[in-house]
Formats: C-alpha cells, structure tokens, sequence
C-alpha cells in the first residue's frame, strides 16, 4: 500500500515575512485526482494525505475526495 500526497493549493494565509514559495491561486481540480486515481494508483493508495500551502482553504475540495474514496485513511498537513 502506497500514501498519496495531494497538494490541494500553494495558497496560505500566514504571510510569514521569510516564507521563500511564491503562492499561486487556486485549488487542484477534482478532476486531476480523478483521473489520477483512476489511472495509476486507486487501488494501491491506503493514505491520503492533504498539504500545500494551506488546504483547509479549501474544505469544499477535500470533502468531494473524501467522499469520492471513502475507503481510504486521511490526513492534513495544516498551519
């Protein structure tokens, strides 16, 4: 079994003044993971684990995956 790491945005609400990622708006598209899953790993992948910058951004992104792949443990890396 495999962990897939998803990294939902490069957008974080901390603003620190030494961070060095330049933050590009916008969320991966449910149809990305989608295709991803279907294609290559879905049946391989136990973990789940959300990151980016901040993914709890966007709630409504990782509730649609974890609702498409039920069977799957998650995780969230957050700030």
């Amino acid at each position: 079994m495999s962990t897939l790491y998803i990294k939902i945005t490069e957008e974080c609400n901390m603003h620190c003044p030494f961070c060095y990622i330049k933050q590009k708006p916008g969320v991966i598209s449910l149809e990305t993971i989608t295709s991803f899953m279907e294609k290559h790993t879905r049946d391989m992948i136990q973990t789940v684990i959300f990151h980016g910058g901040e993914p709890l951004l966007y709630p409504e992104r990782i509730l649609e995956i974890i609702n498409k792949y039920p069977k799957k443990d998650y995780c969230i890396t957050s700030n």
